[in-house]
């Protein structure tokens, strides 16, 4: 262990000193021997699979040039040289509000047992999504000849930075004004503004119609951020962005993340042009988890009517 402890510390340190990665992580399989190494790191920024690929090759071939240099460390391994099926990096790619990047680009990609796997992570659930699967050596000719740009910066495209400005101040502005966290936000926005996806928590107990009057805050705050603004029209799948591409949750929590079971509502949610009130149900006698179940439907329109006279609502339009 010791000296694997100082073959992983002088990857992590090198890792962090070059390229600025947190490492977080690290495995080890071994009984008798080291048969497997891993470590895992964050990386503070955006990748397109091309630049994912090239920061892992070249994160893992220094990873195994320093496990085969270490003479301290050679009789522990199974076998000598170690091979690249037996060592593995994972990166993980966070947007600004410290989550992984949810908006179709690669959230993560691990190296493990000689195969690279690329995720990204959907925006509802928080759950990573298959995107692509590559032996190590098919990534390594893809990566040598073909990667023409700098894997350490990301080339990103025009929208990109007008599109995450406009998100950060909008979450900023939602805690603000309306006590709204932002869990998540993200969507379809790596060849333009195409869906917007935002998930928030409100910390507290609520019913029906305060549920209501978040959801359409929410929701008329984010269409005039996004179609009041000129600089990321150009980028818009359609001016002004539909309704139908805005989905908006919002999650009633305390403060373990838990929903309540009082009584008041699980959430409040926009898909389309339609607006579902979920509730917790009773406690099962039998300790059987249930899901949130159906408490009231209604269209987006009737929903804006009944919240036509709220204060927060009117203020709101008078500015826009």
């Amino acid at each position: 262990m010791k000296h694997l402890n100082r073959v992983n510390n002088k990857f992590a340190n090198e890792m962090q000193e070059r390229f600025g990665w947190s490492c977080t992580a690290s495995g080890l399989s071994a009984p008798n021997q080291i048969k497997r190494i891993s470590l895992g790191f964050i990386v503070q920024r955006r990748a397109t699979i091309e630049e994912a690929r090239a920061l892992q090759v070249l994160a893992n071939d220094r990873f195994m040039e320093i496990i085969n240099s270490d003479e301290g460390l050679r009789p522990y391994l199974c076998e000598f040289p170690f091979p690249i099926d037996r060592a593995g990096v994972s990166l993980s790619f966070c947007a600004f509000f410290g989550d992984s990047y949810v908006d179709g680009s690669i959230a993560n990609v691990m190296q493990v047992k000689g195969k690279l796997f690329y995720d990204a992570c959907d925006p509802e659930t928080g759950q990573f999504v298959p995107v692509l699967e590559e032996t190590y050596e098919e990534s390594k000719k893809e990566v040598e000849p073909n990667f023409f740009g700098n894997p350490l910066i990301h080339a990103a495209k025009p929208h990109e930075p007008i599109i995450d400005a406009i998100l950060e101040k909008y979450c900023r502005e939602m805690s603000r004004k309306y006590d709204l966290k932002c869990e998540r936000i993200g969507g379809k926005l790596v060849n333009g503004v195409e869906e917007i996806v935002a998930r928030f928590i409100y910390f507290h107990p609520t019913g029906l119609d305060k549920a209501r009057e978040l959801q359409v805050l929410a929701t008329e705050e984010l269409c005039k951020a996004i179609n009041d603004n000129e600089q990321i029209r150009p980028y818009l799948a359609g001016v002004p962005l539909p309704l139908e591409k805005l989905k908006v949750a919002v999650l009633f929590r305390d403060r373990d993340y838990y929903s309540y079971s009082d009584g008041t509502l699980e959430g409040a949610y926009r898909e389309g042009k339609e607006v579902t009130y979920l509730i917790d149900p009773d406690d099962d006698p039998h300790g059987i988890i249930r899901d949130p179940e159906v408490f009231a439907k209604e269209s987006y329109e009737q929903a804006c009517e009944k919240v036509k006279n709220s204060r927060a609502v009117k203020k709101l339009r008078l500015k826009g």
